[in-house]
């Protein structure tokens, strides 16, 4: 008995026996524990550690009599102590006792190296909330650290919502708890902890738990430093709470990605409101922290940071470099998801320059735009945000109900895709909340050709009658329009007043500078693709169905030209490629990363699958059913010269980016067709052709040098007859006779598809 008041050493004799239920109960503890983060303990594995620890201090506080103080005790009197009848096995070195008793004086107050009856009281309590709390999350332990995500277990939705529920709870109560520390706590105090005590299970497990955990805590320490405030390598007692809670409702976002929305149809049901509960749930995150930062933003380089530790601590996969996310920070933030503020009155000016940050220009009955600095995120970037994704998500619940009121109108149309013509009718009678996305949906459905994919994504060219619309093309369509919109808010000089007028050439070419290096992450683009945005323009302006041949990309041309792009990519990227890579040599990689082939080995497998490849666009299948091999080395030709890169225009070898461009290049042509051949013979008459002329009218300008425009009109008239201009002197006398007979082109243009890519071949530098 004296022996344990003193704690004095008796060499001699043996020491007091304690026994019962907590004697040399730690051992088990620690395997209780690891059983716990598995997700295999039950709930009296969870209270048996608990009283391990606890009767421990118990026992310790009531029988026990410090050397210096009756009422306090030195860590080394509690280490014997506890080695001596708890521990069993288990030694705590100088270390591990060290970071214990700073916990201790975080937690509790007090000295370092003492430890008060009143402070055990008081630990206790602490102990008794974790555990109560543990024994809360003990059923969804499986959910929480993804182990039934990496088994494929199923997840009832009502069970994930529980789990989510529960988890936010706890950590609420945990940091509330840990809110009544009495001073700051270093994390990397808390790192040294996690690995001693990672030590503990060296010579009983192969558990990595608490190594895990040491590793991510410089995320955690960016996310402290992004939510509440700078210094996130220390947690002062008032930033518990809030930091528990901020956590707790990310990481929940996470295991909601995990479970409901990766890997299903994110467009709707469930999982389309399980987005939503999310932005309401980030949005809500971010408000907070904001406040908390007391600038009234997060600063670029606090998220540059926790970005970084994201990537550091592999916590997470991502599909993109840092880099990148970082780069996209300050045109996200200070121009998409800026809006600009006008001053001034009368008529909107249309002064180009959307990186404008002060007037440029002002004065009476004129509007200046303006976009004031964010230096970071705002509210008004998350109530922009927030406007854009909801929008998105409404309309495609709108969907939805356009389905259920088909069907209403016409019981054979359940599960099946719907007439363009009813999905106009039904659209006109909504008035949803968000009048932007509705109106522009309404706009691209009204159109005399309107864009419609097949469910495998490869474009709609049939007449406007046979026209149906399912729910994957109504989604491409609409997320591709909400991107169109987004982006373009950041760009254009007045967006209220340009919103459907578009963009100009050097505003397009400042947004792909922005995402040059998103879309070479997402393999959209490879390093060879530097001036595509030109030729992007130029398409948008000539070969689409809503192309105008003004000096802007409008919103119109822009979702075309998208829309038009991803459906020749599912050609190209899901027979082509396949086809050619598996039959063809395999030479150097190109930029993306994909092997070059040989020309003669691609027109090899190109010719013998042609029928296949464009069965969606069958004018070209049926024009090319007959042809020889002398018609098929001239398509090729023709080909080469529209697609090759202007560093490859001749040679052996082929990209696959100049690959994809052959299948581009069919999807515009077709487009011209379905717009301007009027009477659908397959060939432009000098009388259909004249409709079209002011799309290429510029063009022509800049490839010919000409300045007249009766002579422009001459040469349209003669490349739609021969292909090309003139070019031998037997062709310059022709056209000088040519120039002066209008009256015999109506009699000779009848140019049929081959035509028109014999002539796009010898426009290629200009388009």
């Amino acid at each position: 008995g004296c022996h344990l008041n003193t704690q004095e050493a008796t060499p001699e004799s043996q020491p007091l026996k304690l026994s019962g239920p907590t004697e040399n109960c730690f051992g088990q503890s620690l395997n209780s524990l690891e059983a716990y983060f598995r997700g295999e303990a039950r709930r009296e594995d969870i209270d048996n550690a608990y009283a391990c620890v606890s009767g421990a201090l118990e026992t310790f506080s009531s029988y026990g009599r410090g050397a210096a103080d009756q009422d306090s005790f030195s860590a080394v009197e509690l280490r014997t102590f506890l080695e001596r009848y708890f521990l069993g096995t288990v030694k705590l070195n100088d270390t591990i006792l060290l970071e214990l008793m700073r916990v201790k004086q975080a937690l509790l107050g007090g000295a370092i190296d003492r430890l008060t009856k009143a402070e055990i009281t008081r630990l206790n309590q602490v102990l008794d909330t974790l555990r109560i709390e543990l024994q809360r999350l003990r059923p969804y332990v499986g959910i929480l650290n993804q182990r039934e995500s990496k088994s494929g277990t199923a997840i009832d939705a009502a069970t994930l919502e529980q789990a989510l529920s529960d988890f936010n709870f706890s950590m609420d109560t945990i940091g509330t708890l840990l809110g009544q520390s009495k001073q700051p706590y270093r994390l990397e105090n808390l790192k040294t902890l996690l690995l001693e005590f990672q030590h503990l299970y060296s010579a009983r497990s192969d558990w990595k738990g608490p190594d895990w955990m040491a590793q991510k805590l410089p995320l955690l320490e960016a996310t402290k430093a992004m939510l509440i405030k700078p210094d996130g390598g220390s947690i002062a007692p008032d930033e518990w709470r809030l930091l528990f809670s901020h956590v707790g409702r990310l990481y929940g976002l996470y295991l909601r990605f995990t479970y409901s929305i990766k890997d299903r149809d994110l467009f709707y049901g469930e999982p389309l409101a399980q987005i939503g509960i999310g932005i309401l749930e980030a949005s809500q995150v971010f408000e907070d922290a904001i406040a908390s930062q007391g600038n009234g933003k997060i600063d670029y380089d606090l998220l540059k940071a926790f970005l970084k530790a994201i990537a550091d601590t592999e916590a997470f996969e991502l599909p993109l470099r840092i880099s990148t996310i970082s780069d996209l920070l300050e045109p996200l933030l200070d121009r998409i998801l800026n809006p600009m503020v006008f001053t001034g009155t009368g008529a909107a000016g249309r002064r180009d320059n959307p990186r404008a940050r002060m007037p440029a220009t002002g004065g009476r009955g004129i509007q200046t735009g303006v976009r004031a600095i964010q230096g970071g995120l705002t509210l008004v970037n998350l109530a922009q945000l927030r406007e854009s994704l909801f929008g998105w998500i409404e309309m495609q619940q709108l969907w939805e109900r356009v389905e259920k009121d088909a069907v209403k109108r016409n019981s054979k149309l359940a599960g099946k895709p719907i007439p363009v013509k009813i999905v106009r009718a039904l659209w006109a009678t909504y008035s949803p909340q968000h009048r932007e996305a509705y109106s522009d949906l309404k706009s691209l459905l009204d159109r005399p050709l309107p864009m419609a994919t097949y469910p495998d994504g490869r474009l709609m060219m049939v007449p406007t009658s046979s026209i149906v619309i399912d729910r994957k093309s109504f989604s491409g369509l609409n997320w591709k329009r909400q991107v169109v919109r987004t982006l373009s808010y950041g760009y254009m000089s007045d967006p209220k007043a340009q919103r459907m007028i578009g963009i100009t050439a050097s505003q397009l070419k400042l947004a792909f500078d922005d995402f040059w290096a998103l879309c070479q992450d997402l393999k959209f683009l490879d390093s060879s693709d530097g001036d595509i945005w030109k030729t992007g323009f130029t398409i948008a302006n000539i070969f689409l169905p809503s192309s105008n041949g003004d000096d802007r990309m409008s919103f119109h041309e822009a979702v075309d030209l998208f829309v038009t792009s991803f459906a020749a990519g599912v050609i190209s990227k899901q027979t082509i490629r396949v086809d050619v890579l598996a039959n063809c040599t395999h030479l150097d990689l190109n930029a993306g990363g994909i092997p070059k082939v040989t020309a003669e080995c691609w027109r090899t497998q190109f010719r013998k699958g042609y029928q296949r490849y464009f069965s969606s666009i069958p004018n070209w299948p049926a024009r090319a059913s007959g042809w020889g091999n002398d018609d098929w080395n001239q398509f090729f030709t023709d080909m080469e010269k529209a697609a090759r890169k202007p560093f490859n225009k001749t040679g052996p070898n082929l990209m696959a980016s100049e690959m994809d461009r052959v299948v581009s290049i069919h999807h515009y042509i077709e487009s011209l067709y379905e717009r301007w051949d009027s009477n659908g013979d397959g060939r432009l008459s000098m009388a259909e052709a004249d409709k079209a002329y002011y799309l290429l009218r510029s063009t022509l300008k800049a490839a010919s040098g000409f300045t007249d425009d009766d002579e422009v009109h001459a040469l349209y008239a003669y490349l739609l007859t021969f292909g090309k201009p003139p070019e031998s002197w037997s062709d310059k006398i022709y056209w000088l006779w040519w120039k002066k007979h209008s009256d015999e082109w109506e009699k000779r243009v009848s140019a049929d598809r081959v035509m028109l890519t014999t002539i796009f071949g010898n426009l290629a530098s200009h388009l």
